[in-house]
């Protein structure tokens, strides 16, 4: 080996994984915008057609075109072996993680929420040993990270964690934040109401409920529109043919992928959003919908009901829809609206995320001089 290779593995201090995704380009600007670059490098791996990705131009990212790329390339290998920390930045491919076992101890396993979900339900019997062996590596590795406490209590129920926690967040990409205040000043789209259910096509969305219920409302104007870009094609299509049934024109399914600022612009103008998950998902759309004064409703058995209300962001139970009046229904307080887009620019801020960041990289620092 070269000695140019030698001094740059030597800078390695913070290895990231993340696949290609809608927010990769954004998490690698953050962490290079506020933190030392030389100390932190990235490998992305995964399909560069993956709907919002974006390929970083930075030079301590490596790009693979697949996970099995980079746990076979030799350079990776020996990264793996010499970062004070890894962070797995979303647990969905357990083949990759399983093969980062001997170095659990300095691994973080940052979990987003539809990873948890799937190791909690049952499945075959081939996937359930999987998740059997993938909780006792969860178990057993030296850090765990969740985006929200309610996905580590979910997480805790049902898998005895022995690393330490660390709660974690990510950010919208810096670069393609808007001004929300200038975004409020616009008014919304009022004829007809624009009401925006669920955030993908996939059944814990559970849409066809919230579908019944609003059709209560059908001779009112109003649109509802379905965000189902993303996720089971079988199930975007039998809620497309169920919200087409009930509520016939007022029902616009939404199936191409949109940028992030058309997206916003989107969100802005719905005066409403229903989200009717029992898991972790959609808190994107939920917090752009609350800072760009909206009104949000929750399910009533939905983990993130108490998160929500300890960071003092007002959210209605989709229980109500269809009994109320749909006066009542839109109605939401200058006060409440106010409240929550002071608390949810707290939650985003980029302030708390370089914290909570921080707080993880000086424990994995502290570490290793303590070895």
């Amino acid at each position: 080996m070269h000695a140019g290779c030698k001094k740059w593995r030597r800078l390695i201090v913070i290895l990231h994984l993340i696949q290609k995704d809608k927010f990769t380009h954004g998490f690698i600007a953050f962490i290079n915008d506020h933190f030392d670059p030389s100390e932190h490098r990235f490998f992305v791996y995964g399909e560069d057609s993956v709907s919002g990705y974006r390929e970083s131009s930075d030079s301590n990212v490596r790009n693979f075109p697949g996970s099995q790329a980079m746990l076979l390339d030799r350079d990776a290998r020996a990264s793996f072996g010499q970062a004070e920390l890894i962070v797995a930045n979303g647990c969905f491919n357990w083949p990759m993680l399983f093969s980062l076992y001997r170095h659990r101890s300095r691994l973080c396993l940052l979990f987003w929420g539809g990873d948890i979900y799937s190791l909690s339900t049952k499945s075959t019997p081939v996937k359930n040993i999987v998740k059997r062996l993938a909780l006792s590596f969860v178990e057993n590795c030296g850090y765990v990270s969740t985006l929200f406490m309610s996905d580590y209590r979910e997480l805790s129920s049902f898998a005895c964690l022995k690393g330490s926690y660390y709660p974690l967040t990510l950010l919208p990409d810096q670069s393609q934040v808007p001004d929300y205040r200038s975004l409020r000043d616009i008014e919304k789209c009022t004829h007809p109401i624009r009401i925006l259910l669920g955030n993908s096509a996939t059944p814990t969305n559970r849409h066809k409920s919230v579908i019944e219920q609003l059709a209560a409302y059908k001779q009112e104007d109003m649109m509802v529109y379905a965000p189902l870009s993303y996720g089971d094609p079988s199930y975007r299509d039998e809620v497309i043919a169920y919200g087409s049934r009930l509520l016939k024109e007022k029902f616009i399914p939404i199936v191409d992928f949109m940028p992030y600022t058309e997206y916003l612009d989107f969100l802005n103008s719905c005066s409403v959003g229903v989200f009717n998950h029992h898991r972790q998902q959609g808190m994107g759309n939920l917090y752009c919908l609350g800072q760009l004064g909206a009104k949000v409703y929750l399910a009533s058995d939905s983990i993130m009901l108490e998160e929500l209300a300890h960071d003092g962001i007002a959210v209605y139970d989709t229980d109500s829809i269809g009994d109320i009046s749909y006066s009542e229904f839109l109605a939401l307080s200058n006060d409440v609206r106010q409240s929550n887009i002071n608390a949810i620019e707290k939650k985003r801020s980029l302030e708390r995320a370089i914290s909570l960041w921080s707080a993880l990289f000086e424990e994995a620092r502290r570490r290793t001089e303590a070895c």
